[in-house]
């Protein structure tokens, strides 16, 4: 028991040590927001804790630390042709950037001219950063591979439902959407992971919502949690995939239920309570 009370210490202090040094960066797009610009503007809502993102998903499986140990400033040519400077988070080795600067394979449509890196906090602001540089040609994607997947309710848009029809404005980039409120502080990461379908009764009504998940694919008990304002819901299914962009469409992705969870949550906690005593 005292080993255990040990290792939960260390890994504590290792939660706190990460916390602590976690690097803040200017975070923002030219293309949406001109004070990002190559003429750069300060502006507290650009600065992020990047304690709060986890990395890129086509890196994260090439990362031995998913925590970011710098900042980044690129400079992209869209299809246009025209410049735009994306400053961010950066994830990987900062001697070597060319992994952490390497583009999504599943973007290839955006030509990136550079790629400036760098360790300080919000040193990422600079037009004339001191960076350690890596300026490499390849395609690089304006978002960090945020996964897609269809939003829609069923009570409002009946293509929705349980024989689903998709529609292209029920497509979206979940990088564009923010974690529900109800859940931001439970959150590890704010940014989704993957794509969920919830079926359940409100006041007697079957309801159908696809939307984006935040949270961990492998324990969705917050993930799939319902938002506490609904007073009258039952009978809840939550359905959680990752495996590919639009996979909350159909009836084949791993199956979760709230409450299934909960009573296997409690089974694990006695049968360890019995085991440790």
């Amino acid at each position: 028991m005292s080993s255990m009370k040990y290792l939960l210490a260390v890994a504590i202090m290792a939660t706190l040590a990460c916390s602590a040094f976690a690097i803040h960066c200017y975070q923002c797009e030219s293309l949406s927001n001109p004070k990002c610009g190559e003429h750069f503007e300060a502006d507290d809502a650009f600065k992020f804790d990047c304690a709060r993102i986890s990395p890129p998903r086509f890196l994260a499986n090439f990362l031995p630390v998913r925590n970011a140990t710098g900042c980044m400033k690129k400079t992209l040519e869209a299809v246009s042709g025209h410049p735009q400077i994306v400053r961010s988070c950066y994830f990987g080795d900062i001697s070597n950037t060319q992994g952490g600067c390497s583009a999504d394979p599943s973007l290839p449509f955006v030509k990136q001219l550079s790629c400036d890196v760098c360790s300080g906090d919000l040193c990422n602001g600079s037009s004339t950063m001191a960076p350690i540089a890596f300026t490499i040609l390849a395609f690089f994607a304006l978002a960090p591979s945020a996964i897609q997947c269809y939003n829609c309710e069923s009570v409002s848009e009946t293509n929705c439902g349980e024989d689903f029809n998709m529609e292209e404005y029920f497509k979206i980039d979940c990088d564009h959407v923010a974690p529900p409120r109800y859940l931001s502080n439970d959150l590890e990461y704010l940014n989704a992971t993957a794509c969920m379908k919830k079926i359940y009764k409100e006041y007697k009504v079957l309801k159908y919502v696809r939307s984006c998940y935040f949270g961990d694919v492998n324990d969705t008990e917050i993930g799939c949690r319902m938002d506490p304002s609904m007073m009258d819901f039952q009978d809840v299914q939550c359905f959680v995939c990752d495996n590919e962009n639009f996979c909350n469409k159909a009836w084949n992705n791993k199956v979760v239920s709230n409450y299934l969870l909960k009573y296997l949550s409690i089974f694990i906690c006695v049968i360890m309570a019995k085991i440790l005593n």
